[in-house]
């Protein structure tokens, strides 16, 4: 008995806590645009900013309107240089 026991408990941590992954993949960056700047506050100063505006979409991705509202999401990092120009997109 105490060892059906340990069983059932050993298969509800590894339900619980077992690495269980979805995938998706092809994620497209469409329709990048910068829609808003501020460079007054000087050089190198972190009160500057620019807006980047942009499309995002991968296959596999899911989204349920029922129940609790639940959807796919994704990390997105914006990086740039900090030169003598303003940020501009290429390519």
């Amino acid at each position: 008995m105490k060892k059906c026991f340990l069983y059932k408990i050993l298969f509800i941590a590894v339900f619980l806590f077992g690495n269980f992954s979805s995938y998706s993949n092809d994620i497209t960056v469409t329709n990048c645009t910068l829609t808003g700047q501020n460079t007054s506050a000087g050089v190198n100063n972190v009160a500057n900013f620019s807006l980047v505006q942009f499309d995002l979409s991968w296959e596999n991705s899911w989204r349920v309107n029922f129940g609790p509202a639940n959807w796919d999401a994704a990390w997105v990092f914006v990086k740039f240089r900090v030169g003598g120009n303003n940020p501009t997109f290429t390519g």
